[in-house]
Formats: structure tokens, sequence, C-alpha cells
């Protein structure tokens, strides 16, 4: 459950001393069926969690599909998330996840479209990670117009700085 992983100052995953000045955010997560897999971090530093496959699926070659994780979330205000590929699966089955970007406030049921760029038959199976899931903090701009951009810096013109 999520409230035996918080802790006051951190949590089991992120030590208020690893990364001082950063702060955590929560995803209310409902399973919406015992096939379901709550998302996870790999490593301690990891700032995405992996996203599950809650059935078995065969996507043909050249072709796509949506996954269900059968996983809903909340997500708190100021925050938003966008769903990507996993490297993993990426790499060694040659398949796609289409990004998408979830809204603050989102609330529904996730289910990831994957692409199958391989010459094989990709086989998905039940509790398998098909993408990852990364948390961002929604900052709202504020357009300001300058008659010149002459006192910023420009980094990355003939790696030099130019004013």
């Amino acid at each position: 459950m999520m409230s035996s992983m918080v802790t006051s100052g951190g949590s089991a995953f992120m030590p208020p001393n690893v990364w001082a000045g950063l702060s955590m955010s929560l995803i209310y997560v409902l399973r919406t069926t015992e096939y379901a897999t709550l998302p996870t971090r790999i490593s301690p530093t990891n700032t995405a969690v992996f996203l599950y496959s809650a059935f078995q699926y065969s996507i043909p070659p050249s072709d796509s599909c949506l996954i269900r994780t059968d996983i809903q979330i909340k997500l708190t205000h100021g925050a938003w998330c966008r769903i990507h590929h996993h490297q993993e699966l990426a790499i060694s089955k040659q398949a796609l996840v289409h990004e998408t970007t979830l809204p603050s406030g989102y609330s529904n049921i996730i289910e990831v479209s994957i692409c199958n760029v391989s010459t094989e038959v990709l086989q998905i199976s039940r509790g398998m990670p098909v993408a990852a899931m990364a948390l961002h903090q929604l900052l709202l701009p504020q357009v300001i117009e300058v008659a010149e951009l002459n006192a910023f810096p420009i980094i990355g013109v003939r790696d030099s700085v130019v004013h």
C-alpha cells in the first residue's frame, strides 16, 4: 500500500538526504481488476515508474495494440505525467510506445499504445513492463515581451557564450 511506503521526511525509495530539495508528489492508484500491477520504480534514483500489462497480447509485425494496465490513476493538482517507451522493450523487442501526456487532474484508466516495428509477432505477457510513466510539475508560463535579448546568454554558438 502507498501509505506503508511514505515516512516522515522521505520515503522507502527516496530518503531525504539522497535527493535534498526535491519534493515527492503522489499518484493515487486504483487497481480495477485483480490482474493489475501497481506501478513500481526499479531503483531508488529512477524518476519514472513502470506500467505493467494486465493481460496477454500477440501483436503482429507492423501493427499496434492498446495494452490494458487495469489501473486507474488520479494526479494531484499541479502535476502532469508523460507515458513513454520502456527502454528494454524498445531495444530488445523493437516495440514503440506512442508517447502520451496526461494533464493535471487526470483520473482515468491507463492504456498503453504499442507499435510492433519488428518482423516477428510481439508477445506481451501478463505482468510484463510495457511503458514508463514520469511525473512532472506543472509550471504556468508567463510571457514577457522585451525590446532585445542581447542581455541573456546564448550558449552553443561556436562553443562560446555570446552577450
